[in-house]
Protein backbone atom coordinates (compact mmCIF):
# COMPACT_ATOMS: atom_id res chain seq x y z
CA UNK A 1 0.00 0.00 0.00
CA UNK A 2 1.69 3.10 -1.16
CA UNK A 3 2.10 6.44 1.35
CA UNK A 4 -0.70 8.37 -0.76
CA UNK A 5 -3.10 5.72 -0.74
CA UNK A 6 -2.92 5.48 2.81
CA UNK A 7 -3.21 9.06 3.76
CA UNK A 8 -6.18 9.57 1.78
CA UNK A 9 -8.06 6.54 3.37
CA UNK A 10 -6.81 7.69 6.90
CA UNK A 11 -8.27 11.38 5.71
CA UNK A 12 -11.47 9.94 4.65
CA UNK A 13 -11.73 8.04 7.79
CA UNK A 14 -11.60 11.18 9.95
CA UNK A 15 -14.07 13.19 7.91
CA UNK A 16 -16.39 10.07 7.49
CA UNK A 17 -16.94 9.54 11.15
CA UNK A 18 -16.63 13.05 11.95
CA UNK A 19 -19.60 13.74 9.53
CA UNK A 20 -21.23 10.93 11.62
CA UNK A 21 -20.39 12.64 14.87
CA UNK A 22 -22.16 15.81 14.08
CA UNK A 23 -25.10 13.64 13.13
CA UNK A 24 -25.20 11.62 16.33
CA UNK A 25 -24.99 15.18 18.36
CA UNK A 26 -28.49 16.25 16.70
CA UNK A 27 -29.94 13.39 18.50
CA UNK A 28 -31.07 14.16 22.22
CA UNK A 29 -30.72 11.48 24.43
CA UNK A 30 -27.68 9.97 28.03
CA UNK A 31 -25.89 8.23 25.25
CA UNK A 32 -25.26 10.78 22.76
CA UNK A 33 -21.70 11.90 24.52
CA UNK A 34 -20.56 8.82 24.91
CA UNK A 35 -21.37 7.41 21.87
CA UNK A 36 -19.98 10.66 20.07
CA UNK A 37 -17.06 10.20 21.91
CA UNK A 38 -16.23 6.62 20.77
CA UNK A 39 -16.88 7.85 17.13
CA UNK A 40 -13.80 10.23 16.80
CA UNK A 41 -11.73 11.83 19.19
CA UNK A 42 -11.83 15.60 17.95
CA UNK A 43 -15.38 15.86 17.49
CA UNK A 44 -16.11 13.65 20.34
CA UNK A 45 -13.52 15.49 23.36
CA UNK A 46 -14.92 18.80 21.78
CA UNK A 47 -19.18 17.75 22.12
CA UNK A 48 -17.78 16.58 25.47
CA UNK A 49 -15.98 20.08 26.76
CA UNK A 50 -19.22 21.38 25.23
CA UNK A 51 -21.48 19.71 27.58
CA UNK A 52 -23.10 20.70 30.90
CA UNK A 53 -21.60 17.58 32.74
CA UNK A 54 -19.07 18.26 35.43
CA UNK A 55 -15.72 19.57 35.02
CA UNK A 56 -14.70 15.49 36.69
CA UNK A 57 -16.61 13.92 34.51
CA UNK A 58 -15.50 16.14 31.56
CA UNK A 59 -12.02 15.04 32.43
CA UNK A 60 -12.95 11.34 32.77
CA UNK A 61 -14.79 10.72 29.19
CA UNK A 62 -12.22 13.08 27.36
CA UNK A 63 -9.62 10.97 28.76
CA UNK A 64 -11.37 7.77 28.06
CA UNK A 65 -11.82 8.80 24.34
CA UNK A 66 -8.53 9.65 23.86
CA UNK A 67 -7.44 6.82 25.32
CA UNK A 68 -9.73 4.46 23.02
CA UNK A 69 -8.73 6.54 19.82
CA UNK A 70 -12.11 6.18 19.09
CA UNK A 71 -13.66 4.35 15.78
CA UNK A 72 -12.36 6.36 13.32
CA UNK A 73 -9.10 5.45 14.77
CA UNK A 74 -9.94 1.59 14.66
CA UNK A 75 -10.96 2.41 10.75
CA UNK A 76 -7.63 3.72 10.10
CA UNK A 77 -5.61 0.87 12.11
CA UNK A 78 -7.73 -1.46 9.87
CA UNK A 79 -7.03 -0.14 6.88
CA UNK A 80 -3.51 0.01 7.71
CA UNK A 81 -3.15 -3.59 9.07
CA UNK A 82 -5.28 -4.99 6.69
CA UNK A 83 -2.14 -6.41 4.50
CA UNK A 84 -0.14 -7.48 7.74
CA UNK A 85 -1.72 -10.52 9.37
CA UNK A 86 -2.24 -9.07 12.69
CA UNK A 87 -4.69 -9.35 14.34
CA UNK A 88 -7.54 -6.31 14.90
CA UNK A 89 -9.28 -7.90 16.91
CA UNK A 90 -6.43 -7.91 19.88
CA UNK A 91 -6.06 -4.47 19.22
CA UNK A 92 -9.60 -3.15 19.92
CA UNK A 93 -9.46 -5.12 22.72
CA UNK A 94 -6.35 -3.37 24.20
CA UNK A 95 -8.00 -0.28 23.40
CA UNK A 96 -11.18 -0.89 25.04
CA UNK A 97 -9.37 -2.05 28.24
CA UNK A 98 -6.71 0.93 27.68
CA UNK A 99 -9.72 3.43 27.89
CA UNK A 100 -11.70 1.26 30.85
CA UNK A 101 -8.19 1.72 32.66
CA UNK A 102 -8.04 5.40 32.10
CA UNK A 103 -11.52 6.56 33.19
CA UNK A 104 -10.70 3.86 36.37
CA UNK A 105 -7.58 6.05 36.80
CA UNK A 106 -8.58 9.32 36.15
CA UNK A 107 -12.08 9.01 39.03
CA UNK A 108 -9.56 7.50 41.28
CA UNK A 109 -6.85 10.62 40.80
CA UNK A 110 -10.33 13.12 40.58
Amino acid sequence: MNSFTVITQVGGFVILFSVFAEFVLLIDSPLTLPLVASLEITTGVRAVCASSLSENAKTILSAAAVSFTGLSGIAQTACVLSETGLSLMRYIISRLLSAAFCAMFFWLLL
